[in-house]
C-alpha cells in the first residue's frame, strides 16, 4: 500500500467512521485516528451486540515512504 492510500484510508476513517470534518482530520496524528476508529467499533459492538471486525489498516513502516507514487 502506498504512503497516499494510506493516508488516504485514515481520512476516510476519521470524516466517515468519527464524523470528524476534513480540518481535525487532516491534523490529526495516524495513531488517534486509529485508537478513535477501534473506540467507535467497540462501542457499536456494545450497543448493537456481535463480534468486533473492524476493518484493519496496514501497521506504517518506514518502507512506505519510498513507495510514494507506486501502484
Amino acid at each position: 500500500m502506498s504512503l497516499p492510500d494510506y493516508a488516504d484510508g485514515l481520512v476516510k476513517i476519521a470524516m466517515g467512521w468519527l464524523g470528524w470534518d476534513l480540518d481535525k482530520a487532516m491534523r490529526s496524528d495516524c495513531l488517534a485516528i486509529q485508537i478513535g476508529y477501534e473506540g467507535r467499533s467497540d462501542m457499536l459492538a456494545a450497543i448493537f451486540g456481535g463480534e468486533k471486525k473492524p476493518e484493519e489498516l496496514p501497521a506504517f513502516g518506514p518502507g512506505m515512504m519510498g513507495k510514494r507514487g507506486a501502484a
